[in-house]
C-alpha cells in the first residue's frame, strides 16, 4: 500500500490548474473576454495533452462536451430536447469513465485509511471533472455575491444537522461503519479532490442539471416537486451500483438530502456543500470507505 505521486513536473501542474479551473466557477473574473475558469480549462487540458492524461480523442472529446454544454445553454425549442439527452448520456459516460482518451491518474493506490476497513483507491479523474466544468460553467447559475453565500450558509446550517445525523445513525446502524476518528497525512488531498472534483461534478449533474430538467419536464403535473427529486435521487443511487444493494439505498438517501436542500434553496452550492460535508464527516470521524 502506497501514495503514488504524480511521475513529473507537467502532470503536478496539470492537475493544479484543473484545481484552479473549478474554484475559479465562481470567480467573475476573465480573460480576453473568456471567464477565467475556461482559459484554465484550457490550459490543463493542453498541459493534460503533453503529461499524457490526455490522448488527442481524449481532448477531442472534452472539447465537443464542452461545446455541446454551450450550445445547450443557448438554445430553446425542439434543439434542446435533443442537446438535453445527448448531455445528460455524455455526462454519464463521462462520470462513470467510459469514454476513451482519458488517462486518470491514481495518487492513493489500496490505502489503509480505516485500520479495519477496506482498501481505499484514489483518482485524480479528468473526466469527471469536465462535467463540473461544462455544467456549472454554462448550465447551471451559481452564486456570485458575498450576501447571497452568507444567506446560503444560513440556511444551510439550519437544515443539514439533523440530514447529517440520520445518514450516520443510519450507517452505524447497518454494521458498515463504527465509530473512527483520525487525520491522515492526505487529508488536504482528499479534501481538495472530493470537494472539487467529485462533489461538484455529481452535484452538478444530479441536482443542477437531471433533477431541474426533470422537474421542468414535469411541471403543473401532480408531484410536481416530489418525483423529479425522487427519480434524479434514484439514478445518482443506481450510479453507485459497484458499491451492492446497501450501498445504493444509502446513496438514494443521500442524494434525497442533497436534491431537497437544492430544491428549497434553488443553489447547487447548497447541494455540493451538504455532500461534501457528508463525505468529510465520513472520511475524518468514522470507518472509510466502510468495513469488509
Amino acid at each position: 500500500m502506497d501514495i503514488s505521486l504524480p511521475y513529473s513536473f507537467s502532470t503536478l501542474l496539470c492537475y493544479s490548474v484543473l484545481y484552479l479551473a473549478v474554484a475559479c466557477l465562481w470567480l467573475p473574473a476573465s480573460i480576453w473576454g473568456q471567464p477565467l475558469w475556461l482559459i484554465l480549462a484550457a490550459s490543463a487540458g493542453f498541459i493534460a495533452l503533453i503529461s499524457g492524461q490526455l490522448t488527442p480523442l481524449g481532448l477531442g472529446l472534452a472539447v465537443l462536451y464542452l461545446f455541446i454544454a454551450y450550445l445547450f445553454s443557448r438554445t430553446t425549442g425542439a434543439k434542446k430536447k435533443w442537446l438535453t439527452l445527448l448531455l445528460a448520456a455524455l455526462s454519464l459516460l463521462l462520470g462513470a469513465h467510459l469514454l476513451p482518451g482519458f488517462q486518470n491518474l491514481k495518487v492513493l493506490d489500496a490505502m489503509a485509511v480505516s485500520a479495519d476497513g477496506l482498501p481505499f483507491t484514489m483518482y485524480l479523474n479528468l473526466d469527471k471533472t469536465l462535467v463540473a466544468l461544462g455544467l456549472l460553467g454554462w448550465c447551471v447559475p451559481r452564486l456570485s455575491r458575498r450576501q447571497e453565500w452568507r444567506q446560503l450558509l444560513q440556511v444551510l446550517l439550519s437544515r443539514s444537522l439533523l440530514f447529517l445525523l440520520l445518514i450516520f445513525i443510519l450507517a452505524l446502524a447497518s454494521g458498515k461503519v463504527h465509530w473512527d476518528p483520525k487525520l491522515p497525512s492526505y487529508t488536504l488531498l482528499w479534501m481538495l479532490t472530493n470537494l472539487l472534483f467529485v462533489c461538484t461534478a455529481e452535484e452538478a449533474f444530479f441536482r443542477g442539471f437531471l433533477q431541474q430538467q426533470l422537474a421542468l419536464l414535469w411541471k403543473n403535473r401532480p408531484l410536481q416537486q416530489e418525483l423529479p427529486l425522487a427519480l434524479a435521487s434514484l439514478v445518482y443511487g443506481l450510479s453507485h451500483f459497484a458499491g451492492g444493494p446497501l450501498y445504493i439505498a444509502f446513496v438514494t438517501l443521500a442524494g434525497l438530502g442533497y436534491g431537497w436542500v437544492y430544491q428549497k434553496t434553488g443553489c447547487i452550492e447548497a447541494s455540493i456543500l451538504l455532500h461534501f460535508a457528508l463525505n468529510a464527516a465520513h472520511f475524518l470521524l468514522f470507518t472509510y470507505p466502510s468495513l469488509p
